[in-house]
């Protein structure tokens, strides 16, 4: 069998062979990779990439894939040249699957409009990620309940900013409805994206599966009370609202009475250490937000700002830690959780979108997303209580190796592929 995966963006090893920034978001695409060369090899991969950079289809063949990476000039909007770029990959490749990872690009439209072109839209199958179209309505609400927040002189003069990022968001998830619209297959793994997919289209065909996390998460080192450095707390992804940092900024003055040493690491993004130092005109108006609330609750000391983390950085910082939150606005299932769940660090997140169906029965701790002050609860009961920390490190533990087996997501997978056969 033959199955043509289209990603968001490049692999590292394709971007390394062509003199390209690697993204450190499609790592699990990696591991699925791999768990298919092991477990089924009658199945051929090819990959087919998104990337910005160079100005026509690369191709080339590693060890274990084929692969093609399209240019487009911009993922945020829709380039009706690009289906017949598409069609040409589809067609020399000669896929008896398509497989689209994520629906929040409009070449994700594109590429449904190629598959349908070719004949093979019923052998098309997109995978979600997270759902734009409620997204975006998330985000929207979240910005009119910001207190205080207004757009940078930066922001007015370049046009950036949460309007920017919710117009751009508005755009992108019109393809997305379109995209689903037309599909006729979807792959999701909570409770939360199958509901949301029907509301789109009623009559999609949903298999679940499970996804494969980044390959230095299945080895070596694993969190330890005894190792962690305690009352130290790490956050990822932090430039995007929707990942609600300041519901965690708004919690951390009530635990500071109690732990006057509590250390919040902050990664995802290199926008705060950058734009720190810059005077507020000069910054964008959710650094500016951030900021303010550090100053205001006398923070400063106990935030440090990491920056953009590969995934063996990511993974020491997380076992280093005491425990891991996701006060996330919405989510569906947060991949940082997972890797978090999987290493064994106490998770505390907001009780969101897909997020009730990956963490149950003291596997961690969630709360009302809007409720910081429960929040803060929390990180006090976790801090105080080393039982409950290691109760749920153990729980959380198994429930993430069971449901990231590698092996049999892989073999779920190539199951959904010949059912769609």
């Amino acid at each position: 069998m033959k199955v043509l995966w289209f990603t968001n963006n490049l692999l590292p090893k394709i971007a390394e062979e062509n003199g390209i920034k690697a993204s450190v978001n499609e790592g699990w695409v990696e591991g699925m990779l791999d768990a298919f060369r092991l477990s089924e090899d009658d199945i051929e991969i090819c990959l087919a990439c998104s990337q910005t950079e160079i100005k026509n289809t690369l191709q080339g063949v590693t060890s274990t894939y084929r692969y093609y990476a399209y240019y487009e000039k911009s993922r945020n909007s829709y380039d009706s040249n690009l289906q017949k770029d598409l069609i040409k990959i589809i067609k020399e490749f000669n896929p008896d699957i398509i497989h689209i990872m994520g629906s929040e690009y409009p070449h994700t439209y594109s590429a449904i409009l190629a598959a349908e072109e070719c004949g093979l839209l019923e052998r098309t199958i997109i995978s979600i990620q997270g759902l734009l179209f409620y997204i975006h309505m998330h985000l929207e609400e979240e910005y009119k309940s910001l207190k205080g927040i207004h757009p940078s002189l930066r922001d007015m003069i370049k046009g950036g900013g949460i309007r920017k990022l919710s117009k751009e968001y508005y755009y992108r998830k019109e393809y997305e409805k379109k995209a689903f619209q037309l599909a006729q297959h979807v792959i999701g793994r909570t409770d939360w994206d199958k509901k949301a997919s029907y509301l789109l289209n009623p009559k999609l065909q949903y298999h679940f599966n499970n996804e494969v996390l980044r390959e230095p998460f299945y080895e070596g080192d694993i969190w330890s009370l005894e190792r962690c450095e305690k009352h130290a707390i790490f956050f990822s992804q932090i430039s995007n609202p929707i990942k609600g940092f300041h519901y965690l900024l708004e919690a951390l003055p009530i635990v500071k009475k109690y732990y006057g040493d509590v250390k919040v690491y902050v990664a995802g993004s290199d926008v705060f250490k950058s734009q720190e130092r810059l005077s507020k005109g000069r910054r964008t108006e959710y650094v500016n937000y951030i900021f303010g609330l550090i100053e205001k609750n006398n923070l400063k000391e106990n935030i440090i700002f990491c920056g953009s983390l590969n995934s063996i950085e990511m993974k020491e910082r997380y076992i280093k830690s005491h425990i891991f939150i996701s006060s996330s606005i919405i989510e569906n299932s947060p991949n940082s959780v997972c890797e978090a769940m999987i290493l064994g660090v106490p998770v505390i997140s907001s009780n969101v979108g897909g997020v009730s169906s990956i963490i149950s029965n003291n596997e961690g701790l969630l709360y009302p997303v809007h409720e910081s002050y429960i929040l803060a609860a929390n990180i006090l009961e976790l801090f105080s209580n080393n039982d409950l920390c290691e109760e749920i490190s153990k729980k959380a533990r198994e429930k993430a190796l069971q449901r990231h087996d590698k092996n049999r997501n892989a073999k779920d997978l190539a199951s959904i592929y010949r059912s769609c056969l």
